[in-house]
């Protein structure tokens, strides 16, 4: 199987290009976007957990067949997540 990438699926052009930073109320409501999206192509219920639990399995089945390790890709994006939280003093 032939390695697809994400700007074959989605063409580069149709990604807004601007500030790379964004807040994290931007990064949910770009993960809102997602899953809404996800919820339109399968068949599933209106609720944010599932929805959510649901795509994670599937971005874990797509990881398997990429051959990428699922586990260091959870582990970077935690990182990053906790990153990007605010400081508590």
């Amino acid at each position: 199987m032939t390695k697809q990438l994400l700007y074959e699926i989605i063409p580069i052009e149709t990604v807004e290009k601007g500030s790379n930073i964004m807040t994290n109320e931007e990064r949910a409501e770009q993960a809102r976007m997602t899953l809404q999206y996800f919820r339109s192509i399968a068949a599933n219920d209106d609720e944010v957990e599932t929805l959510a639990i649901d795509l994670l399995a599937d971005m874990l089945h797509l990881l398997e067949q990429e051959g990428v390790d699922y586990e260091r890709v959870l582990r970077s994006a935690e990182n990053h997540w906790r990153g990007e939280r605010p400081s508590i003093l």
